[in-house]
């Protein structure tokens, strides 16, 4: 009888471990790709252009934009690593978004003064 129940516990433990490593590495698989991407922080206010409200007369919402001229961090750094990697742009990579980020976003093809989520995610691409 001991040896049965000795059986059965090693049996859950076992289960219940399996189970552990299961959601473990559902969770690194799911984030996996979330990693390679620089994230959107939770609460961040997202600024709109300048003058867009006005665009759009109130009737829909003002576009929001990622990046914009002025901003300083992670993500800009990250984009110039990327316009020095793909277009040659010889860009300090400060994380500041200035005057020659700007010109560098426009040679790729991309509006200078602000850049939406998914123009961001082509240019590093």
């Amino acid at each position: 009888m001991k040896n049965s129940k000795t059986i059965v516990i090693f049996i859950m433990v076992l289960a219940a471990a399996a189970g552990v490593y299961w959601f473990i590495w559902k969770k690194k698989k799911d984030q996996g790709a979330a990693e390679t991407a620089p994230a959107i922080k939770p609460g961040a206010p997202i600024q709109a252009a300048p003058g867009a409200a006005s665009a759009n007369q109130g009737t829909k919402p003002a576009p929001k934009y990622f990046i914009k001229k002025g901003d300083d961090n992670k993500d800009v750094k990250f984009l110039q690593m990327r316009l020095n990697q793909k277009f040659n742009a010889g860009l300090e990579m400060d994380g500041k978004y200035g005057p020659k980020t700007a010109a560098a976003i426009t040679k790729a093809g991309k509006n200078g003064s602000a850049l939406f989520y998914a123009d961001y995610m082509a240019l590093i691409k």
